[in-house]
């Protein structure tokens, strides 16, 4: 259990940590760093001794008095007499040799054994140094009473005894570069990790603007990959968005550049065959030559007119498959204008010469409403039926059926297709222009075609509404 919510707690703490704005993990970082080298430093300076005792150990470095300074004091005071005040000047001055054995980071002080009274010294003559005084001052300020040794011994001298009071000051020769060297350090720490957490931001940086020069130079295939969850993650999302958005509307581009190429290629031939024979038939017909040639003239005329009208009608569903329009004007439409405009339709077949067989509810109910696009809706069926005139069969019964499911209006039309329909041309526009009108009514389209037998099926969503009315 414990494992487990420590688990959950640790997910938890990821998930808001890589969810973190740039700027709060920028203090974040900042607060860390900090906290990092103050402890390192703090680590540095705890274990100073530790450090002096091992290089004092292991190490020649003149860390503390020679080793024979203390013998030499106590053997050189048996040549000096203890002055009897720190006045008599005289005296005082005769101990100069005696206060020479110590070297520049060491000092002799000569207390009375009877009194406790100062009588004579010498100071370190580091401590007065002009050079140091400013890394003194500063070590001081940082660090007070720190690095000073002192030992007291009776010495005898040659008029009496008398306390010797040593102060080493060796120490500083290890503490002030080993202060300086934590600082350093910890100093580093810092920088390191500050400079880190900017060079991967700036790592991130660099990959985005590698991405957008790939894009900018056309690559549009290379993902842009998701950089974390903060701004510049959102910014390498949004941006492979762009890329996804720029790839597919340069497709398009390029699908309808190529399409209306080649609707210009082939309706430049296409109509000019049909205008150049018309144009001859009615220039044959104005010049009234062949008088009893005029009504079959007048008949390939009228062929003529079709076939330009239907070269052009292809024209338009071009134009309609390869629009960039992307919604249509949905409204309730009464199932009743459906059904009227199966009716024309089929009369037209009809009058063409097919046999149909229809099969629909009657009477709809007038509360029953399809949603659809009227002028749409009429395209499309106007589309099918083209499409079972040039390609159907009229030895066999075409079938339209209407019917509903309660949540949708189904239509199905179903006919023969002729022997030598392989032989007619045919680049399937109007099939794909149905297609895109029935999707862009949220409609569905399905065409099952067999070598004889062809049957297109669309659906409508259906609704039942109090009013049902619409302007034709």
């Amino acid at each position: 259990m414990i494992k487990k919510k420590m688990k959950r707690i640790w997910k938890s703490a990821s998930y808001k940590l890589s969810h973190l704005k740039l700027r709060a993990r920028f203090f974040l970082v900042l607060a860390i760093s900090t906290l990092l080298s103050f402890l390192l430093f703090e680590a540095l300076w705890q274990n100073r001794f530790y450090v002096f005792d091992l290089l004092l150990t292991h190490t020649s470095l003149p860390l503390s008095p020679s080793e024979d300074f203390y013998s030499q004091l106590l053997t050189e005071a048996l040549k000096y007499d203890i002055p009897s005040s720190m006045e008599d000047e005289k005296q005082v001055k005769a101990l100069d040799p005696y206060f020479d054995l110590a070297d520049p980071y060491t000092g002799v002080y000569i207390y009375g054994i009877d009194d406790g009274f100062y009588r004579a010294g010498r100071s370190p003559s580091f401590l007065y140094s002009k050079q140091n005084f400013l890394i003194l001052s500063l070590y001081d300020l940082l660090i007070p009473d720190s690095g000073v040794h002192d030992l007291q011994m009776t010495t005898e001298f040659n008029n009496g005894e008398a306390f010797v009071i040593v102060y080493s000051y060796h120490q500083l020769l290890f503490l002030l570069p080993w202060v300086i060297t934590s600082l350093i350090l910890a100093i580093l720490l810092f920088s390191f990790l500050l400079l880190f957490f900017i060079n991967s931001k700036m790592s991130i940086v660099i990959r985005i603007e590698q991405s957008i020069l790939r894009m900018a130079g056309g690559d549009l295939e290379t993902p842009v990959p998701r950089l974390g969850y903060d701004e510049l993650g959102a910014l390498s999302c949004e941006l492979d968005r762009l890329r996804q958005a720029l790839a597919e509307t340069i497709q398009q581009e390029q699908e309808s550049r190529a399409a209306n190429q080649d609707l210009i290629t082939a309706m430049s031939h296409d109509l000019r065959t049909p205008l150049t024979v018309l144009n001859g038939y009615l220039e044959v017909l104005r010049l009234n030559r062949n008088p009893e040639l005029h009504a079959e003239y007048l008949n390939r005329c009228l062929q003529k007119t079709a076939d330009l009208r239907e070269l052009t009608d292809r024209m338009f569903e071009y134009a309609l498959v390869y629009e960039d329009r992307d919604s249509a004007e949905i409204s309730e439409v009464p199932a009743g204008f459906l059904l009227q405009c199966l009716r024309e339709n089929a009369e037209y077949l009809r009058l063409t010469g097919f046999e149909v067989q229809m099969f629909a509810p009657d009477p709809l109910s007038p509360q029953c409403c399809i949603l659809a696009d009227p002028a749409m809706l009429k395209r499309v069926l106007g589309n099918l039926f083209s499409n079972i005139i040039k390609y159907g069969n009229k030895k066999e019964p075409v079938q339209v059926n209407l019917t509903s499911d309660g949540s949708c209006m189904i239509i199905s039309l179903t006919n023969a297709v002729k022997k030598d329909a392989s032989k007619t041309e045919s680049n399937r526009i109007g099939l794909k222009s149905v297609r895109k009108m029935l999707t862009l009514m949220d409609g569905k389209f399905e065409v099952n075609e067999e070598e004889t037998l062809f049957c297109a099926k669309f659906t409508l969503k259906m609704i039942h509404s109090p009013a049902s009315q619409i302007i034709l």
